[in-house]
């Protein structure tokens, strides 16, 4: 069994009293033995958090744009496809009328 090794004794609490993080964050507050431990200034923890918050919004930027460029690219193929079914329709409906026309003439 891993005994909780702490430097303040007001810290110290078992992990299993409580799962996450209640409104009482020093529960969770202790050192394993073997731990490795590394103490920040608010100021670089505020700047940690601000890089990462900074690539996560420059990767949604990201993706954004690479849907805005996909988006236009299938707006330009649709415009496209219903130019071509316009000009089918037209094509056809010129044919049938013709084919009408000429259908009435020949029963005349």
């Amino acid at each position: 069994m891993i005994e909780n090794i702490c430097v303040d004794e007001r810290l110290a609490a078992a992990p299993e009293k409580e799962k996450g993080y209640g409104s009482n964050y020093t529960d969770f507050d202790f050192l394993a033995r073997g731990e490795l431990t590394v103490t920040i200034s608010l100021a670089e923890y505020r700047k940690l958090l601000t890089s990462v918050a900074d690539t996560k919004v420059d990767e949604a930027n990201r993706k954004r744009w690479e849907i805005e460029a996909k988006n236009q690219e299938l707006q330009k193929e649709l415009d496209s496809v219903k130019q071509q079914l316009d000009e089918l329709r037209k094509m056809f409906t010129g044919a049938a009328l013709e084919a009408v026309a000429s259908n009435k003439e020949v029963e005349s």
